[in-house]
């Protein structure tokens, strides 16, 4: 149509000028339609990333979620939700590998449709593309896809690793706003980076002789030998103990002290993969364990715990938590062996 206008001989200059300027207007405003990316970041949970500005971010400890509604808030279109997680020694690929299992139990009819490896920022992480019928969704309008009230959505994860950290970045939109939506997740998978976590100091003179980080969520309390950490029924607790004779090292200290008196008491008591000898506590060489054991209400919990020796004293750092509530403290746990030093 303007090349039409430009043709004519007798054209007026004004409108001519009208035409261009209007053109120049219309480029502009579709140049301004583009969605901007905004950065998100949990301290707590030691990570960050960018996300469109169109999707709302919410926080919830270590636990992230954004996602993106109808105009009123009440129907998710798509949601990424963020959990943080211990590797346990497995690469990002085993890691999901082995939480496909749950997946299958979960949605019967789940259908995978491409595993691969990525890079990202920090490393090498690991990428799952999924369909299943799933029960109480709703699709676009807000209505469920079939008269039973299933509905088929895609479901994405992405496992970003870090040496012995891990986020799981997990995306789910129905069919009808997989699309649209689906390259939020490529967004956070090109920024994601895993950053140290945000934590407070103890420096009290008159409370053992080290200080601990204080995580963000956590409640401090203290005595003459030690801090405890309290969030909800959750603990970590930093100690001092005198050396026993026969336990000169960090390793002599847990298998000849700790797991013997496990061993006495708690008839349950189970270690969790291999002891860790490759570890410090402010520098000073120790030794990392994970267990579980029932306590005496007969509550199973499970135990992540540092054991370090220095100058005659044993030094410890133990997170208590139950299974439901272990993923989530690690986190915390880990920012406090991190961050302990010695006065």
């Amino acid at each position: 149509m303007l090349q039409a206008c430009l043709n004519l001989k007798k054209i007026n200059k004004r409108i001519l000028a009208a035409i261009l300027a209007a053109c120049s207007l219309l480029c502009l405003c579709a140049c301004n339609t583009e969605v901007e990316n905004v950065k998100g970041e949990n301290s707590l949970g030691g990570y960050s990333f960018s996300y469109p500005e169109t999707w709302e971010l919410l926080t919830d400890g270590a636990d992230s979620v954004i996602s993106i509604s109808d105009v009123g808030g009440s129907v998710p279109y798509a949601v990424i939700r963020f959990t943080v997680h211990q590797s346990g020694g497995k690469t990002a690929e085993e890691y999901w590998n082995a939480s496909e299992k749950d997946f299958k139990k979960l949605y019967s009819d789940v259908e995978i449709s491409k595993k691969q490896s990525f890079d990202f920022a920090d490393g090498t992480g690991f990428e799952a593309v999924m369909k299943a019928t799933i029960v109480g969704f709703t699709n676009l309008d807000g209505q469920p896809d079939k008269a039973d009230g299933k509905a088929v959505y895609f479901v994405r994860q992405l496992v970003f690793q870090k040496e012995d950290r891990l986020c799981v970045a997990s995306y789910m939109a129905s069919k009808d706003n997989d699309d649209e939506h689906s390259g939020a997740l490529n967004t956070v998978k090109t920024s994601f980076k895993f950053i140290a976590p945000k934590v407070d100091k103890t420096e009290d003179k008159d409370v053992a002789d080290f200080n601990i980080p204080v995580p963000e969520g956590w409640t401090l309390s203290k005595s003459e030998a030690y801090y405890t950490l309290t969030k909800g029924k959750a603990s970590i607790t930093a100690s001092v103990f005198s050396v026993k004779d026969n336990a000169t090292t960090a390793k002599d200290c847990w298998e000849k002290v700790y797991v013997p008196d496990f061993k006495a008491n708690f008839a349950d008591f189970k270690l969790v993969g291999q002891l860790k000898e490759d570890v410090k506590l402010d520098g000073v060489p120790a030794v990392e364990a994970e267990y579980t054991l029932s306590t005496f209400s007969g509550s199973t919990y499970n135990f992540r715990q540092i054991t370090a020796v220095y100058y005659g004293y044993v030094y410890t750092v133990v997170l208590t938590a139950s299974a439901d509530d272990y993923a989530d403290c690690t986190a915390g746990y880990k920012a406090v062996a991190e961050g302990f030093s010695f006065k």
